[in-house]
């Protein structure tokens, strides 16, 4: 039931935002007047000379202020496409595919998130909902399901505008798993602390997420455990880029961990008023301690965010 109150809270969120822009009214000088005797003074223009020396002069300076014309891709976007503290509500597919698993020789794992964004004044907030699929045992066949599901709440630090950014917030995991084997059955709490560091054409940073359980099924393992996400992302022209994300995972209570190192290929591109961004990253393990850590991993995204004017 609980689990159930969290995903209204997330998805009743009531996103506010506003903008004005005023825009200075130009008025033209008063010219001098001339005497209203001639009728035709007034049909006639002014020297063409005056004229034609100060018109090309507004619009020249308009447009060097103006921004692109719509549906022009901006390096702005791509960076704000690859920003988890991008100030733009969002909606993300991810799948990991593990075909080899350390210690358990011809099996693997898959698992598949859904993450929603939502974006609020001084906050954002980004849920996962997993949907795992672990290999086999000599008891059980492959089992496939939801897992348990997480959320932060990350309070933003700096401006929008900043070129280093900072978020921080708590961070919640809920026993949602269909089967026991799939997830934790215990309650658990922690922190979340994002820094990015933007810059015209690049963009790099961490998200460091650690959480240990303080309430569930008794006869199941404590948790204690700490995600570090390095993740770099380079442009390369035309919304192409160069990235990686992998996550290294630390279990404190098991003594396991993994760590990998992954560089891929990502794609920003606009589609009607949405930035879609769309990867594909080979991620190898070079340090990793534990039965069943991944040993290589492919890992493929699809983002839909929805940028606010």
């Amino acid at each position: 039931m609980k689990h159930f109150f969290l995903l209204l809270i997330l998805f009743s969120t009531v996103i506010v935002g506003y903008s004005q822009e005023n825009q200075p009214v130009s008025v033209a000088p008063v010219k001098e007047n001339t005497p209203p005797p001639d009728p035709q003074s007034k049909a006639v223009p002014p020297p063409p000379g005056a004229q034609t020396k100060e018109t090309p002069a507004t619009p020249g300076a308009q447009t060097k202020e103006t921004p692109p014309p719509p549906g022009t891709l901006t390096n702005a976007m791509v960076n704000a496409a690859n920003n988890p503290l991008a100030r733009n509500n969002s909606f993300a597919f991810q799948n990991y595919y593990m075909p080899s698993l350390n210690g358990i020789p011809g099996a693997s794992s898959n698992s598949f998130m859904v993450r929603p964004v939502v974006v609020m004044p001084f906050m954002i907030f980004r849920a996962t909902i997993p949907f795992n699929t672990i290999p086999a045992t000599p008891d059980t066949d492959p089992i496939s399901g939801l897992s348990d599901i997480n959320m932060f709440a990350t309070f933003l630090l700096t401006r929008s505008t900043s070129k280093v950014q900072f978020g921080l917030g708590p961070q919640l995991s809920f026993p949602t798993a269909s089967n026991p084997q799939l997830g934790t059955e215990k309650w658990q709490a922690g922190l979340a602390a994002v820094m990015v560091k933007l810059g015209e054409t690049y963009l790099i940073g961490g998200l460091l997420t650690w959480q240990m359980s303080y309430a569930g099924t008794s006869t199941r393992s404590d948790c204690n455990q700490l995600n570090f996400q390095p993740f770099y992302v380079f442009q390369i022209g035309k919304g192409f880029t160069l990235k990686g994300t992998a996550v290294w995972t630390f279990d404190f209570v098991n003594g396991t961990y993994y760590i990998p190192f992954g560089l891929g290929v990502g794609k920003v591109m606009l589609i009607n008023k949405a930035v879609v961004s769309i990867g594909l990253e080979p991620q190898y393990t070079f340090l990793h301690n534990g039965l069943g850590q991944p040993v290589f991993q492919l890992f493929a995204g699809l983002s839909i965010q929805f940028p606010q004017k």
